[in-house]
């Protein structure tokens, strides 16, 4: 059965381009007449518009469009407007998958980025000053030489889940976290739990600042996290607006990481900033000023 057959047997909106015919068109294989008959089937079916898109690339098509355009077979001159409507169909399509589908990051940095590298620091928000209490004598239990807690502390979170993570004391403890506003109001609690780490999935609105300790129990033991000469750690669950700008960018640009850690970062997103310039300064090893700026994020005290 030949291309043309292919696609004009039947009612072509119930038929679709066969494996060779999408082939021979990558491969600029057809006939003009044959080309003419894929345009025409295009214009009525849009799964076969998109295959033809995944396989090549929008200038490619173009450039297969324009020229039919530019000179449409004698035999189909009284049906050129609806071939020409095909070919810009094509482009269209062809064009929305490209933009669909993820792109490797731009070898440009970008202006943020750009400054960062020059200055050797990286703008923050000023509310992270406010995530940052000083020491003072708190209620809790015992002093817990060698114990941590590790994050949130510090910095913004995206958002929910909020991850929250501590050292674990040595022998068998089970623990419990304890979330409260600045003014000491409770948030959220957590179930016991006997790893060092829990999952919030709910109650932390954004926009807000939290503190938080972690309660160890063994027995008759109870140790409170941090210690009692320290403050709770501080954390702001970032506005929903600029949250929902980061997530958008890091599914763009998954492997910028220099960009993503930057903009981390300037949003005071300091955990994953921290994660990404590390990853970006491994993976770039000539280029030294990525490690000055991951050396530059402040430090949770």
């Amino acid at each position: 059965m030949s291309t043309t057959d292919n696609v004009r047997r039947g009612d072509t909106r119930s038929e679709h381009l066969r494996s060779e015919t999408l082939f021979g068109y990558v491969h600029r294989l057809l006939t003009p007449e044959e080309l003419t008959a894929v345009f025409a089937h295009t214009a009525q079916c849009a799964d076969c518009r998109l295959a033809l898109a995944a396989r090549m690339n929008v200038n490619e098509m173009a450039a297969d469009a324009q020229s039919l355009l530019a000179a449409p077979p004698q035999s189909t001159i009284r049906q050129f407007p609806r071939y020409a409507a095909a070919a810009a169909l094509i482009i269209v399509s062809a064009t929305a998958f490209w933009y669909s589908r993820p792109h490797p990051a731009a070898s440009k940095d970008s202006p943020a980025v750009e400054q960062a590298l020059r200055t050797g620091h990286i703008e923050l928000p000023q509310f992270l000053g406010e995530l940052q209490p000083r020491r003072q004598v708190l209620m809790g239990g015992p002093d817990a030489p060698g114990t941590q807690i590790l994050s949130p502390r510090g910095t913004a979170v995206a958002g929910l889940p909020v991850e929250f993570r501590w050292q674990p004391l040595d022998g068998d403890w089970t623990y419990q976290v304890r979330v409260f506003t600045l003014t000491g109001d409770p948030a959220t609690t957590s179930p016991d739990v006997v790893t060092p780490h829990w999952s919030c999935q709910h109650d932390l609105k954004a926009g807000t600042d939290y503190q938080w300790q972690v309660t160890a129990v063994r027995g008759s033991e109870r140790v409170t996290l941090p210690e009692p000469s320290e403050a709770p750690p501080r954390f702001r669950v970032l506005d929903s607006t600029p949250a929902q700008r980061l997530r958008e960018l890091a599914n763009r640009q998954p492997s910028d990481h220099l960009l993503l850690g930057v903009e981390y970062a300037r949003a005071g997103l300091l955990d994953d900033a921290r994660v990404q310039l590390s990853e970006a300064s491994r993976l770039a090893p000539g280029r030294p000023q990525i490690l000055r700026l991951l050396h530059s994020l402040p430090l949770a005290k």
